[in-house]
């Protein structure tokens, strides 16, 4: 495993269980007044909520791939980058307007999603090579 490797899976963990960290508790704050229906900025929030449950999960889940060396992992940290990537874009309109201080973190992800992406596609992270 690669040096590079390492921190990017750290960073997708630590992602991973942040946004769904966010997310579970804005929802135990009561904020899904209409349960599924309930609508922010004029769209159902639930589905923004699955969208980034499944990059949190994703991410999560390649992190933890890579560090035990899953024969399988850069599949899932590549498209984990790939959620991220588009998760941080798409969240730094809504912190730009509502929230500065989140943006730092949002723009974060986006910018290092795209590190990740250019280190798999120049070749500067190596395979784990393990179990299956």
């Amino acid at each position: 495993m690669s040096y590079r490797g390492n921190r990017l899976s750290v960073f997708l963990i630590f992602v991973g269980l942040g946004i769904a960290t966010f997310w579970v508790a804005w929802i135990l704050m009561g904020n899904l007044t209409e349960g599924v229906r309930t609508v922010e900025n004029e769209n159902y929030i639930v589905f923004h909520i699955a969208a980034e449950l499944i990059a949190a999960a994703l991410a999560f889940t390649g992190g933890v791939l890579w560090l035990s060396a899953h024969r399988r992992a850069p599949v899932f940290v590549q498209v984990a980058l790939g959620a991220l990537i588009y998760t941080g874009l798409n969240s730094l309109a809504w912190g730009f307007r509502n929230d500065p201080l989140m943006s730092v973190f949002f723009g974060m992800t986006f910018i290092v999603g795209l590190i990740g992406l250019y280190w798999f596609a120049m070749g500067l992270v190596s395979k784990p090579r393990g179990t299956d």
